[in-house]
């Protein structure tokens, strides 16, 4: 999910290792004394949307009426005892998490359907849960993957556990792609500082690159893929773009923005 094809591109930049070694051994670097547990962002709409999904497809009693998932009773404590279960799982590794549910504000179409939104019932027994288990949760504004990178990027965070590339773009400074639901298992690690490093691509860079590629938004720019993605992003359109973002207002900011999509044609 997130930005086409962008996990493939920043794919050499990855670390493999598992959450509990991130937990037990990242976690305690000589940088934070020592003094505390990793602080880990989690974008936990996203792994309720994946098991909903899973569970529909396996036919467990999950329908679709009036735009709002409807299970019967076997469907509700299926979900729950999957979730339950992961919770245990992520209990075993040495951190805090903060969980991050979608909110009022995210955009009602995706990839051109309409979002079905969760049933009130699965978020509220999923808190108790979370609150359980000694963890924390709140909703964001909008969607969960741009309060996450906000509070990375902001140092409120140490990481985030997230599927959506998006967070990438968004600022995020971690994300770890921790698909499968057992802390010991691989899990693949992104840091900023790796992906400037290894692809040439800072945050100029990547908001090129979702721009060009397209995704849950927006289809991108037609008949260009990674390749044109990359080499625009290490011409320097990406941070040329920041720039006039972050620096002009009214008619300067279109003035520049035009020629900016002049020289972009013309690089094309």
């Amino acid at each position: 999910m997130g930005i086409n094809d962008l996990w493939k591109m920043v794919g050499s930049a990855a670390e493999t290792r598992s959450l509990l070694h991130v937990a037990t051994i990242d976690g305690f670097k000589p940088d934070n004394w020592g003094l505390r547990t990793l602080i880990i962002g989690v974008d936990i709409s996203i792994r309720i949307n994946a098991i909903i999904t899973a569970l529909q497809a396996a036919n467990t009693g999950w329908e679709i009426q009036c735009n709002v998932f409807n299970p019967g009773l076997a469907g509700q404590i299926l979900v729950l005892e999957k979730l339950f279960y992961q919770l245990c799982q992520w209990s075993l590794a040495a951190l805090t998490l903060v969980f991050i549910f979608d909110g009022p504000g995210r955009p009602s179409f995706k990839r051109g359907m309409q979002v079905i939104y969760r049933p009130t019932w699965l978020e509220e027994r999923l808190k108790a849960m979370i609150t359980a288990f000694g963890y924390h949760y709140y909703d964001a504004p909008g969607e969960a993957e741009a309060e996450l990178a906000q509070l990375n990027r902001n140092g409120e965070i140490d990481g985030i556990i997230t599927e959506d590339s998006d967070a990438l773009v968004f600022g995020a400074k971690c994300v770890i792609r921790a698909t499968s639901s057992c802390v010991e298992d691989a899990a693949l690690v992104f840091t900023s500082e790796a992906i400037e490093r290894a692809m040439s691509l800072d945050e100029g860079g990547l908001l090129l690159c979702a721009l060009v590629l397209g995704g849950d938004y927006d289809d991108g720019l037609k008949g260009a893929g990674p390749m044109v993605a990359h080499g625009l992003a290490n011409a320097g359109f990406g941070g040329d773009l920041i720039n006039i973002l972050r620096s002009l207002k009214g008619s300067q900011l279109r003035d520049h923005l035009n020629a900016w999509r002049v020289k972009l044609r013309q690089e094309l």
